[in-house]
């Protein structure tokens, strides 16, 4: 069976390699008839892209390759609605970030306590190094106890 293909060039020169539309020898962004909006979709992705850099940038977004940074892009929206108007999306999506801190808080839990074991298994099998550990959770309820 042979395939169908755009019979436009690209700005390069190059031969379009995407499937015609219908009734069509173009593809959808070279076909005549749908240039105009081809034109505004492209823009529109375009300032899209743009505006997710943007955005990255000025919240310190890293991605989701780690426990930091997937608490990162759940504080991030929270924070973001938290001065808006009282209203259910509101509180949907501040119970939505909620709940996926709580989901997250045992792998922060385990996380630290690797980090504690590789820096003790380190310790021992290097012992003339000098190892800073890294700190316990403080798991008191918050009050100082020995200021009475």
């Amino acid at each position: 069976m042979v395939r169908r293909m755009c019979i436009a060039r690209t700005n390069a020169g190059r031969v379009c390699h995407a499937n015609p539309v219908s009734d069509s020898a173009y593809c959808y962004r070279h076909d005549p008839g749908s240039a105009e909006e081809a034109a505004e979709a492209s823009r529109r992705g375009g300032l899209r892209h743009k505006a997710e850099r943007l955005m990255a940038a000025s919240v310190d977004f890293q991605g989701l390759g780690s426990v930091d940074a997937i608490q990162r892009a759940l504080e991030i929206p929270y924070y973001e609605v938290i001065p808006l108007e009282r209203t259910t999306e509101r509180s949907r999506t501040m119970v939505s970030a909620a709940l996926g801190a709580m989901k997250l808080l045992p792998f922060r839990e385990l996380a630290d306590r690797m980090a504690r074991l590789e820096a003790a298994l380190e310790a021992r099998l290097d012992p003339m190094k000098t190892i800073t550990f890294p700190a316990e959770p403080d798991e008191s309820d918050g009050h100082d106890d020995e200021a009475a």
